[in-house]
């Protein structure tokens, strides 16, 4: 199965499955199906102007192109990951870190942030007259 690129396109981004059952469309070497009969007319329509608004929704949604496997389609994935974090604010990424950032030998996916919420609210309290008895 696939998913419904239309779909995608007019809900910024959500996935559904593709109804087998509209049938598929071949384009360019692809097979593309659809959830809607509409979506399925008005890539007939144009497949080339759906395909450009559909590459633009994977850009603005980057984590979709690993969840729908796209990374040949964007070969150039991590520098744009990289160029997405130097927006981010640098106060909690490690000085080794914010040194050699634009050095492609220190391109990095992951990194570790600073957050610091407390897992268990405990107040302690020691009663210094306590006495067990046995």
């Amino acid at each position: 199965h696939g998913i419904c690129i239309w779909t995608a396109i007019q809900s910024d981004g959500m996935i559904v499955d593709g109804r087998p059952k509209l049938g598929a469309v071949r384009y360019n070497g692809r097979h593309y199906i659809f959830d809607t009969i509409a979506g399925l007319k008005e890539f007939l329509h144009d497949p080339s102007r759906l395909l450009t608004q559909f590459r633009s929704v994977v850009l603005a949604n980057p984590e979709l192109i690993y969840f729908l496997n796209l990374q040949n389609e964007f070969p150039n994935v991590r520098s744009m990951f990289q160029s997405l974090s130097q927006l981010e604010d640098d106060a909690c990424m490690p000085a080794s870190i914010t040194a050699c950032r634009d050095k492609e030998a220190c391109a990095f996916s992951q990194r570790d942030v600073c957050v610091e919420t407390p897992v268990h609210f405990v107040e302690s309290y020691i009663d210094p007259n306590y006495c067990w008895n046995e």
